[in-house]
């Protein structure tokens, strides 16, 4: 009995690729996620937050990881399969950038907001806001 040959070697090229991009797609999961919530776990407002930074670096890992199953699901040639998981990722990829914009505008309020906090602040103790309510019993 004769091997086939070529077509034994177009499916272990197909596997080799695919094992390639499972282990990179993991690798960059796994880098990605450590970044984000390093990163996160910097900013100060973020910290407070309880695990925001860590839930934010999950989510990241997961992203990456899911593109990583849909790039070795096309590379074995399941392109029904990864229809569905292509339309959910283009939708999240679409919603990214209201969700950016929406930290962003998130910032700013918070940091006008300690802007005011200060100014109002510092008004009541130049006019002495406080002696004047309590001598007029305000």
């Amino acid at each position: 009995m004769k091997f086939p040959t070529p077509l034994l070697v177009h499916y272990g090229v197909t596997v080799v690729k695919a094992i390639a991009i499972g282990v990179s797609g993991w690798v960059l999961a796994v880098i990605g996620g450590k970044i984000v919530k390093r990163l996160l776990g910097q900013i100060e407002g973020l910290r407070k937050q309880g695990n925001l930074p860590e839930n934010a670096g999950r989510l990241v890992y997961y992203f990456i990881l899911l593109a990583t199953i849909v790039a070795v699901l096309e590379t074995v040639g399941l392109r029904y399969v990864t229809e569905p998981f292509i339309d959910f990722l283009n939708k999240i990829v679409n919603y990214l950038p209201n969700a950016i914009g929406a930290g962003v505008i998130l910032l700013i309020g918070t940091f006008l907001a300690k802007i005011a906090k200060e100014f109002v602040s510092s008004f009541f103790e130049t006019f002495r806001i406080e002696e004047f309510s309590k001598k007029y019993g305000i």
